[in-house]
This record gives structure tokens, sequence and C-alpha cells, in this order.
């Protein structure tokens, strides 16, 4: 099949702006982060902040229908096609770049199926520049990336099969979300007829313990199989199959203050600051790293299904994400914040028939996530046929 370099299909490329603040140049639009778009092609049209950019800069970054985005900084490679008219004026910032196809060359829908592929993202790597700030150098990009290019009639048909195919998936990713908001709802149902004795702080029914400081692991302590080291990021993904240090036995008995255990909850306190997970029956022993807190539930009081639910919900979120400080910056609070959160502790009953419901819900959660995984690996494949011309 024939191939062309994707920039030799693009009309034009550019990056936008970030402006001012509002009020402040010539007009107010609506701008485009790079994280307002999401791995799955979505962009978050309802969070869009206002910036105040000139007349020239919105001229030169204004959005269109078909235009396809992509991010050129922090996660780079996600793409999003704009499928409507926007609204209201709306701008691309100076971390993403507006594609423009040349409709006579390349249709838009078959580009951006393309380009949103897992397989193209790894092939951007290369041209990924920085470790702690990641850009990705475009131009370079764009001019060595080969796109296979049927008869654009056969470019539209592939298209719209996999817009169906994608249809699918976004509409198992909608269940999936509508479950999760189910389950949130069934604990915020159980706040409602509680009174403020029903409530207490975190440090009176749990156990808190604060990973260890750096110094306590160094490279040197760790060993290729042992018990193993949890890091932010298994709270973060809540999968605690994952994990890529170990100590030895000797190293884990001086450290076994910091050891979880089933029904212990961590918490990460580093990156993706906030997030809760369970610790699951059968999970490797091990300890949490210096990026994690351990919560232990004292069971006679509050149950750990009900503890994840309280520490998820908003107002515990923004005190542990760090945005109840009024600094603007995310940083995690200090421990004499986290012990004095205010927890819901109703009675153990009562506990006991929310977490029987939530975990009706959580069971049909995962028998979708599974189904979710089959469809995706089904339009993967369905990818890798569509170009390589064999749909």
């Amino acid at each position: 099949m024939k191939t062309s370099p994707l920039g030799t299909l693009l009309v034009s490329y550019r990056s936008g702006y970030w402006g001012g603040e509002q009020g402040t140049n010539d007009e107010d639009v609506r701008v485009i982060r790079n994280g307002d778009i999401d791995a799955h092609g979505n962009i978050r049209w309802t969070q869009l902040p206002t910036r105040s950019l000139s007349s020239s800069e919105v001229a030169k970054s204004r959005i269109e229908k078909d235009d396809i985005l992509l991010t050129t900084s922090g996660d780079c490679g996600y793409v999003a096609i704009v499928n409507a008219e926007p609204s209201g004026i709306t701008c691309s910032t100076n971390f993403v770049r507006n594609l423009r196809c040349d409709r006579s060359l390349v249709a838009p829908r078959y580009l951006y199926h393309w380009l949103n592929r897992p397989t193209y993202r790894a092939s951007l790597r290369p041209y990924i520049r920085g470790t702690t700030l990641k850009n990705l150098a475009v131009s370079s990009a764009l001019s060595e990336s080969l796109v296979p290019l049927p008869p654009l009639p056969e470019q539209k048909r592939i298209a719209a099969i996999l817009d169906q195919a994608e249809a699918l998936r976004a509409n198992r990713r909608a269940a999936l979300s509508q479950l999760d908001a189910l389950a949130k709802s069934i604990f915020r149902d159980s706040l409602f007829s509680l009174s403020p004795a029903n409530y207490d702080t975190l440090a009176n029914v749990a156990d808190l313990k604060r990973g260890p400081f750096g110094g306590a692991l160094k490279k040197d302590s760790f060993v290729a199989a042992g018990y193993k080291v949890y890091e932010q990021g298994n709270a973060i993904k809540n999968d605690f199959t994952v994990g890529r240090y170990f100590i030895s036995e000797t190293k884990f008995q001086k450290m076994v203050t910091f050891a979880i255990q089933a029904d212990d909850l961590i918490v990460s306190c580093s990156g993706s600051l906030g997030r809760v997970a369970l610790v699951p029956n059968g999970a490797v022993p091990g300890i949490i790293n210096q990026a994690l807190l351990r919560i232990r539930p004292n069971q006679r009081r509050i149950l750990p299904m009900y503890m994840r639910y309280a520490l998820e919900s908003d107002e515990a979120q923004r005190e542990l994400s760090g945005m109840s400080h009024g600094t603007g910056l995310q940083n995690f609070p200090p421990m004499t914040a986290v012990k004095a959160l205010a927890i819901p502790v109703p009675e153990i009953n009562i506990q006991k028939s929310v977490c029987s419901r939530i975990a009706t819900v959580e069971q049909l959660r995962e028998s979708f996530e599974r189904s979710q995984v089959y469809f995706d690996d089904l339009f993967a494949s369905l990818q890798h046929r569509a170009f390589r011309g064999e749909l």
C-alpha cells in the first residue's frame, strides 16, 4: 500500500497560545490544554479554561470541525478529533498541536484513527525529549511518520467501520462510569441520616503509618525477588500485582512496621495525590515506600470498604489531594491534617448493608471490565487489519 509522510498530508500543524488572564487582551476564548485530552480521544469540553488572546493569536490557533489535536507535552501523543464545530471560539494552547488535514489527500477521521493507536504513540518515544518535563519534537515526528494511504473512498469506508467499533467501546466505558457513580451514590445515601456524633477523626478509627524516609530504602537494599516494596503506582492504578523492587527477609524484618496486610488501605502521597486502594487478600507480602500512607482501620468501628469510600469522597479528596489549603499548589497535607480528617462512622450493621450493596455493584463492574478488555483487544485487531489493507 502507498504511504506518505504525515507532515505532507497536513495543511498546517500549528501550536496555540496560553494567553493571559481574562480581560487582558483582545478576545476571551476557551482554550484546550494538553491535560484536556485523554487517552481515549475525548476532549473535556466542560472543563476548558477561559484565557485572553490577541486577535492574531485567535486567528492562528482557533480550532474547527475535523481538526485533529495532538498533545506535545506531558502525556505526549494523545490525539482527539473535533467532531462538531465548537459552540464558541475555542483555541489550542502551546502544548497542543492543531493538525489540519489536506482533504484532497486524507480523510480526517481516517487519519485520526491511524494516530489514535497505542502503536503510534509508542513510535513517538524517540522524538520525546526530557525526563521530568517531556516534550515532543513535532516536526521530526511528523516528517518521519509514514501513513498508509489507500484511495479516499477506501479511507472513508475504513473510518466508518472504526467509528462504529469505537462507539461500542465508548458505550462500555460509559457503563463503567455509571457503575462507579452508582457505588458512590450508595455510599453518599448512607450519610443523610448521620448526626455530628456519627463522625470521628481518622486517627481515632484507624492506625496511620507514613512510609519510611527515602534513606531507609537505598538502591543497594533491593534484591531480585523477595518482599515487595509497594509504590504510589499501586495506589494510583489500584493494582497490587505490579512491582519493580523487592527486599530480603532480613531487611523486611527491620522494616516490618511498614508492612501491609489484607484490608489495609494505601494512599498515594506523590504524583497523583490522594488515590486510595484497598489491599486485597492474596497480595504479595511487602512494605510501603516513602510515597505512600498506610491506613489500617479499626474494624470494630469501621469496615475497610466503607473507609475506602469515605476517603474517596469529595470532601476527603480535597484534603488528601492538597487542594484545601488555598495555596493553588498540590502537596500532600501534613499528617496533623490527615489525622484530623472527619470520617463518617455509622453503626456497623449500617456499614455492612452499604458495603454489601456496593460489593454487588463492584462485581458487576469487574464483569464489565473483563468484557472491556475483550472489546479493546478486538478493536486493536481491527485497527491492525484496517491499516494493512485487510478490511
